[in-house]
Order: structure tokens, then sequence, then C-alpha cells
């Protein structure tokens, strides 16, 4: 059944010619091409950040930093759509229309990137360390529109072995306590949470459990006013994952169901 309806989905698209050239592209063992197209623009993180474009006042330019093999990337619909990471894994010499993506590091490209030049939504799913995180939100809320939101993947590690920051080590964890290193890595992404609750009080917090695994949402709740800048995280120093997710997800990620949050997006004013 699945593949039928994924059979029906490329054809119903528009995307069967582009789809039959990769596929060949693969027997080739070759880099593949993102569809010109969106392919499934309900499923998955796609139908989440699709869902928040609707709640939106415009929809006009998203940017995903991370974008890894283009699958959500390729699913967005937005007027224009950005995508940074070092190194993609798919050919990007030829792209839909409206996409362009930037093979550089993020602070390379935030650096480079000109001040009045902001998005609608974000989404971040880049580097799994506290670090690169913390440093990619603080530059993407300085490119978002007023009424823009921010979705962070790997904000809820799946266990203690998944939040170990390096994604070496925690391979190597896994190896030893289950002898496999095919094992989820979320890093410790998730002190950005503690972080912005503790240091960025005008920032709201919510975060959904699904699909697929928890991500969180951030937007201003006020007008931030002036440039955010990176605090001194030294209180986080002493945290844990064992500690701070004993009894389950803490409360300072604010769980709520998507539904709910996409009707507080829809209710904010500007």
């Amino acid at each position: 059944m699945k593949i039928l309806v994924r059979a029906l989905l490329i054809l119903v698209s528009g995307n069967l010619v582009a789809f039959s050239k990769n596929v060949i592209l693969r027997k080739k063992s070759k880099k593949v091409r993102l569809l010109p197209r969106p392919l499934d623009k309900k499923s998955g993180v796609a139908g989440v950040i699709n869902k928040t474009l609707d709640a939106l006042p415009q929809r006009s330019n998203y940017l995903e930093v991370g974008i890894f093999k283009g699958a959500t990337f390729q699913n967005v619909v937005a007027g224009a759509k950005w995508g940074v990471d070092i190194e993609p894994s798919f050919d990007y010499s030829k792209l839909p229309k409206n996409a362009q993506v930037f093979v550089q590091p993020s602070d390379v490209f935030f650096a480079e990137l000109a001040d009045d030049k902001k998005f609608d939504m974000i989404y971040i799913d880049a580097e799994h360390t506290f670090g690169q995180a913390y440093r990619e939100l603080v530059h993407s809320f300085n490119h978002l529109e007023k009424w823009g939101v921010i979705l962070l993947d790997d904000t809820v590690p799946q266990d203690s072995i998944a939040s170990i920051p390096s994604e070496a080590e925690s391979k190597e964890a896994a190896l030893r306590m289950h002898g496999t290193t095919v094992w989820s890595h979320q890093g410790d992404v998730w002190k950005l949470i503690m972080q912005v609750r503790e240091k960025h009080k005008n920032i709201a917090v919510r975060t959904i459990a699904g699909p697929s695994r928890p991500r969180t949402f951030m937007w201003a709740s006020e007008q931030l006013g002036s440039k955010m800048n990176l605090e001194s995280a030294e209180q986080l120093s002493s945290l844990t994952y064992d500690e701070s997710f004993k009894f389950g997800i803490p409360e300072q990620f604010g769980v709520r169901e998507l539904s709910d949050v996409l009707a507080e997006i829809r209710k904010r004013s500007f």
C-alpha cells in the first residue's frame, strides 16, 4: 500500500520524470537531485513546517540550517527557500527554481548575510552541540520577521547515550553498552532550552512530541527591541541529562500538542 501511495504522489505532484532520473542516478551510485516540486507536503517534519507557515501572515522566505539529504527542504512550500549545509548529500548543481543552497558553515553564512534579510520561518537541524545550536539560534532571531517562528530539531535526547555531545563518543558508548553503533544522536542541544528560559525570557518555548521525535518551537513573545546576543551559559555547566530528564521532559520545554501551538501562533498580534 505504501508503495502505491508513493507512486501516486510522484505522479500527481508532477515529479515522475525527475524521480525516474534519480532512480538511474542511484543505480550508478551518484548523488540524486532535489525534485522540482514538493512530493509530500503533509507528512513528517515538512508537514509540521508547512502547517506552521499556514499559520503565519506570509510564507515568502524560509531558511533551513542543516539540510543533509534535502528531504525536508524539498517538501516545504514557500516563496523562496534557502538551505545551508557544509556538505549536502545531494547534487545541488541544479535546484528547484525557488531554492538556493549555501555550501558553507552556518557561522559564515550568517556573517555574510545582509542585516536586513529576514525569514518567516527558520528550521535548525545542524550540529548536535549546545554551543553551535545557540549561535545558530541567536543568528536566526536576528534575521527573523516579527511574526517569525523558529523550529529546532534534536532538543530531546532519546537517552543518556544520545545526549553525549560528541557523536563519535556517543557511538562508542552505544557499541560498549548495546553492541551497535546504530544509535540516535541528539547531543546536548537540550541545554539550549534551559539557556533560553534562563537568559532570554521574552522568547516563547513550546515543544511537540512528534512526528518521529520531539522538536521545539521558539518565537518572540514580545518585541526583542534590539539585536539578540549570546549570554553566558556558565549556569549550565553542572546540568546533566540524567538529572534533568529524571522525571521525563522538563517543564521548561513547554510540551504541547501541535494544534495548540499553531493556535497560539495564530493568536499573536504584531
